[in-house]
């Protein structure tokens, strides 16, 4: 499959259209790195595409033509789930059968009248001809002739429970001579054995290109790519997540009602691996590893999110900074933002900041928010929280009184850019905010 993008050039006053071919690959989009991440001031126009398990990206100079390929290599992160089951068992017993009042009748055409009175062979062909219906089974006793149909939509779930109870049938009674219509009454319940059933599902995982989010570099969108961001070459850099597959517990997931035993049980349970993302790695076009970014191991990712970290330039100094959350034990977990300082001349990427404790909401805010601030600790003491921005100006305090837990800080109170808020004589109730 080919994707075209016609893009118009102007040339000496004159407009063109070029044509840009992207063979076999899944498009995924044209961008633009901003010119903070050019060595020589100007931005790049490239367009990447994805594959299932490949991507490429072209860079084009001011012609439009091809300045620079780059194909990362991606691999596929494998893992697998173990489910074990029990397969529901259904227990099936007849109630009653009922049969309509009124008995069937039949219309003798020598007589002109109805025939309430039948025989068996009589009864057949009425059922066949009359009714219209295919005669599956006949069963016989002593009393009756039962005549069993084979019509699908007379034989509701007959199948399910081993052609025990059909949904619909036909009794000739001998004493009687009479033809009634009938069906059986059954009840149904639901068991389970004890024995488990295990099936094994085996999937890879194909990460892609991390895009770096520019609002704060006061920039629209997003870009793969950078040239000076992590250092001062003319490469260009790209960022990588880096996965790690950890084992997965065995956990109990849908759980049941065994009817039979009157009691809730559980009828799934899970294992297996899962992949956690655990940093980042930024690869050159040359595709060697220029640093690596590992988080720490009680920050996670949210899950199903996109891994779009924000850069943000405060004072000249560049950060990225990553939302997610802290497991702060097996029952707990709080919202966290983790800030990591770039130094471009040594390729130097180190965390600078990290909630641990305190509680922010939003970490990232606008100027029109309010943000509101959780404590945790001792609250039977009036505490002092202070508010100091990268410069380590002090831009906003509050006293809490005793017994209150919780504040809410206007937005527009503090500086652009990072926010550092913390307790006075609490290092562990500190924690960041970002005011765009």
């Amino acid at each position: 499959m080919a994707i075209v993008v016609l893009l118009v050039l102007c040339v000496s006053g004159h407009a063109q259209t070029k044509k840009i071919t992207i063979e076999d690959k899944m498009y995924s989009g044209i961008r633009m790195t901003p010119k903070e991440f050019s060595v020589d001031n100007v931005p790049s126009l490239y367009v990447f595409s994805y594959g299932a398990d490949e991507a490429k990206i072209n860079i084009y100079d001011d012609n439009l033509e091809v300045k620079k390929s780059i194909t990362p290599q991606i691999p596929g992160v494998n893992y697998y789930t173990i489910r074990k089951y029990l397969e529901p068992i259904r227990v099936v017993s007849k109630e009653t059968e009922y049969c309509h009042e009124n008995q069937e009748t039949t219309w003798n055409p020598e007589t002109g009248s109805e025939v309430m009175e039948f025989t068996a062979e009589s009864a057949e062909k009425y059922i066949t001809e009359q009714r219209g219906y295919t005669v599956r089974e006949k069963k016989e006793t002593s009393e009756a002739v039962f005549f069993y149909l084979s019509e699908e939509h007379n034989y509701y779930r007959y199948e399910d429970y081993a052609y025990q109870y059909p949904n619909r049938y036909y009794r000739f009674d001998k004493s009687t001579s009479y033809l009634y219509e009938c069906n059986d009454d059954y009840v149904e319940k639901i068991s389970y054995p004890t024995t488990w059933k295990e099936e094994r599902e085996d999937q890879v995982l194909y990460p892609s290109l991390i895009n770096l989010d520019l609002d704060l570099l006061h920039q629209e969108g997003s870009s793969h790519l950078t040239q000076t961001l992590f250092n001062t070459d003319a490469a260009y850099e790209y960022l990588l997540p880096v996965y790690t597959v950890e084992t997965v517990v065995e956990y109990e997931g849908q759980a049941g009602y065994d009817e039979v035993k009157g009691e809730d049980v559980v009828i799934e349970k899970f294992s297996g691996t899962q992949p956690r993302l655990t940093g980042v790695k930024v690869v050159n076009d040359a595709g060697a590893t220029v640093t690596t970014i590992s988080f720490d191991s009680n920050f996670s990712m949210y899950s199903g999110s996109s891994i779009s970290p924000d850069v943000f330039d405060l004072g000249g100094k560049k950060y990225l900074a990553f939302n997610g959350y802290i497991q702060k034990s097996a029952d707990e977990s709080v919202s966290a933002i983790v800030i990591y300082s770039i130094d471009s001349e040594t390729s130097a990427v180190r965390q600078v900041a990290m909630e641990t404790g305190m509680r922010v909401n939003p970490t990232i805010a606008h100027r029109s928010d309010m943000i509101t601030v959780s404590l945790e600790g001792d609250s039977n003491k009036v505490r002092k929280v202070r508010v100091v921005n990268a410069a380590g100006k002090t831009v906003k305090v509050v006293n809490v009184p005793a017994g209150q837990r919780s504040i809410q800080l206007h937005a527009n109170e503090l500086s652009n850019g990072l926010n550092i808020v913390n307790v006075e004589g609490e290092a562990a109730n500190t924690c960041k905010v970002i005011v765009r």
